[in-house]
């Protein structure tokens, strides 16, 4: 595991306007606030849990980059083979098997699970967050936009990211009212994150992508065919003129 004096080295050495040198990871600052907050949580043993959207609900503006920046930064040890996930089933199932102190990528795919209804991941979501806050694993979530959770995932949720563009992004805490339980954002600081498509992990996370999307693709093709064999059983039901 890097000291903190080591990773005070990397982020002086090599960060700079967003972007940092070629084929050499740049963590977040250990003294920003974000990684205070990281390192308060893992000493109280509570979990953390962070939303990544896009302005304007944009895609391609670098969620998933920024997701496996913070993800690195506080976790060490953290690879897209073993700490990601793509779907509810998945996350949850490495949710419970990742030792304490890691960092946990839910990236994007988890809206297009075709096996549950988007409501119905809201709700499971939901439950796991209620009944998982002391395992010390931070779990970051990217999405268009928070529109798509339920109410009860955001208060549970400890900060929105909104990413302006590639490479900026603003960090907003989570706030519930407690009487009128109403949500706002409070923000908390600015973030700079570089350019890691040279990563081996992006490329990981890229390949199980298209894994999903092909396994989407086939779901798609099978709803078709069977929605034009009813259409034809239909057809030869109808009695001849």
């Amino acid at each position: 595991m890097l000291s903190i004096k080591k990773l005070n080295e990397l982020s002086r050495k090599s960060r700079q306007n967003g972007k940092s040198k070629p084929n050499r990871f740049t963590p977040l600052h250990p003294r920003s606030p974000l990684a205070r907050f990281w390192r308060r949580r893992l000493e109280e043993g509570r979990d953390l849990k962070i939303l990544i959207v896009s302005r304007n609900s944009e895609t391609g503006t670098g969620k998933s980059t920024l997701g496996v920046w913070l993800a690195k930064s506080f976790d060490p040890e953290w690879n897209a083979r073993e700490k990601s996930a793509l779907d509810i089933y998945e996350y949850i199932s490495r949710y419970n098997s990742l030792p304490e102190g890691s960092a946990l990528l839910f990236d994007e795919g988890w809206q297009a699970d075709n096996r549950r209804s988007l409501s119905d991941i809201n709700v499971l979501l939901s439950h796991f967050w209620q009944a998982c806050r002391v395992r010390q694993i931070c779990s970051i979530l990217t999405l268009p936009s928070i529109s798509t959770l339920d109410k009860r995932i955001i208060e549970l949720s400890d900060f929105v990211i909104t990413v302006w563009k590639r490479g900026e992004a603003m960090a907003r805490r989570v706030n519930v009212g407690e009487f009128d339980h109403k949500i706002w954002l409070e923000d908390f600081h600015a973030l700079e994150f570089p350019n890691l498509d040279w990563l081996e992990d992006m490329e990981i996370l890229r390949q199980k992508k298209e894994k999903l999307l092909q396994r989407l693709v086939e779901r798609a093709k099978e709803i078709t065919q069977a929605k034009e064999n009813m259409e034809e059983i239909e057809e030869k039901k109808k009695p001849e003129a």
